[in-house]
């Protein structure tokens, strides 16, 4: 475990949280950690997204959102931070790169098991070893924070929505082979199914990313008007509709841990991804059972993605309908009987400007 934080009035501190949107959720404790730490300390946070920025604007431990471009950097240099943390998982040079540019008097990283081949010698002046813990773990031994890990969590006002309802969410980023992450299109469609025929009131909410509206339309096509399409959204608006929601499934992706981070029950689908990592807090993490090859992206190999050698993923194809539905339908059955006034449409307001410098 790394030092305690010491107190220190005026301590600037910078948090490069530079992966996807679920790597920004699982650090989300560890930067409030620090700010409860070093209460008069500043907190800036390096994001990859504009979207991810409007998420942290309103954030109490977080006083400046910074969307990473070349015309920043040189900015986040001049701060001359006090400490840099560089979040998990950063196995890359590109991440080290950035971290040595923003320079700051402490650099702190992790140090990888199996390091890539190509790397940055110097980048951090502090490197902790990665432990076989969960991310949020192991971000708050970046920091030094001597706390039981809480779960990610976000604050916001849920959207008017009817109850009970059921959100899903068949995508996840197709970068670096995630797609195999991606529970088959038919077990969707399967669960969606069940849930119409046993929940006659229930509303399901497909939620959509960017490249994910045709996906999200066949599994729900013909299936009625209780099946709706969420798409083309600002992401704080998504984080509302989340939270209105009774039950989220979802694979292993950024939606999967918002909606736990807005306090909503979630089902995490897993397969060639480590649920011991990166399993909904609180939430449940499912696999199937008997593969004995998953999951192949275990955390001593973190940064490595080895290709599937089955003619069908496995992991995913035998954790069966059937078994998500019985996780499902009790989380269901506790909604509130009286139905809150329906949501007309899916597309909300702008969210507030982020606190964000560009």
């Amino acid at each position: 475990m790394a030092e305690r934080l010491e107190n220190a009035a005026g301590e600037r501190l910078c948090f490069l949280c530079l992966q996807g949107l679920g790597n920004l959720l699982l650090a989300e404790p560890a930067i409030a950690a620090a700010k409860a730490e070093v209460g008069a300390a500043t907190v800036t946070v390096v994001v990859r997204q504009r979207g991810y920025a409007a998420l942290l604007s309103n954030h109490p431990a977080v006083d400046e959102v910074v969307c990473l471009a070349p015309t920043t950097l040189l900015a986040l240099r001049r701060r001359r931070f006090q400490r840099v943390y560089t979040c998990f998982p950063a196995n890359d040079w590109r991440f080290e790169l950035i971290t040595w540019l923003v320079g700051g008097d402490e650099r702190v990283g992790h140090r990888y098991l199996l390091r890539k081949r190509l790397h940055l010698p110097g980048a951090y002046t502090r490197e902790v070893w990665v432990e076989g813990v969960d991310d949020v773990q192991q971000n708050l031994n970046l920091v030094g924070a001597h706390l039981v890990a809480r779960p990610p969590h976000l604050a916001v006002e849920p959207v008017a929505a009817p109850r009970p309802l059921l959100a899903l969410h068949p995508g996840s980023s197709t970068a670096h082979r995630m797609a195999l992450k991606r529970w088959p299109p038919g077990h969707f469609r399967n669960l969606i199914e069940r849930a119409l025929a046993a929940t006659p009131d229930l509303t399901v909410w497909l939620f959509a990313g960017p490249g994910e509206v045709e996906l999200a339309e066949a599994i729900g096509g013909g299936l009625g008007p209780r099946v709706e399409v969420v798409a083309g959204l600002p992401l704080v608006e998504v984080a509302r509709r989340l939270a209105a929601c009774t039950c989220m499934v979802a694979n292993d992706s950024g939606l999967m841990h918002l909606a736990a981070a807005v306090g909503v029950p979630t089902i995490g689908l897993f397969g060639p991804t480590d649920p011991l990592r990166t399993a909904p807090r609180p939430g449940l993490a499912l696999q199937a059972v008997g593969v004995a090859c998953a999951p192949c992206w275990p955390l001593h190999g973190v940064g490595r993605r080895p290709l599937c050698p089955h003619a069908e993923r496995l992991c995913m194809v035998q954790l069966t309908p059937e078994r998500v539905w019985a996780a499902v339908a009790p989380r269901l059955a506790t909604s509130r009987s009286a139905p809150a006034p329906v949501l007309q449409t899916t597309r909300g307001s702008s969210p507030p400007p982020p606190k964000e410098r560009r």
